[in-house]
């Protein structure tokens, strides 16, 4: 399941990504971070611009459509 997939489902707070990205860097996982958090790539460019708490509010839409 992915950050934005345990975000979604309340499991997670939008301040858990760092361990959920240390999380990745510990792990064998062959996906892209970008796929390992659950992000779509224009959420992904929002989020590496800064803005964390737009791109989770653009995937969380995206989930609850």
């Amino acid at each position: 399941m992915s950050f934005v997939e345990m975000l979604n489902d309340g499991k997670l707070k939008s301040g858990d990504i760092d361990l959920f990205i240390e999380k990745w860097h510990n792990s064998k996982s062959k996906m892209s971070l970008r796929e390992y958090l659950g992000f779509t790539e224009e959420e992904w460019q929002v989020f590496g611009s800064g803005s964390s708490e737009k791109a989770f509010e653009m995937a969380l839409k995206r989930l609850n459509r």
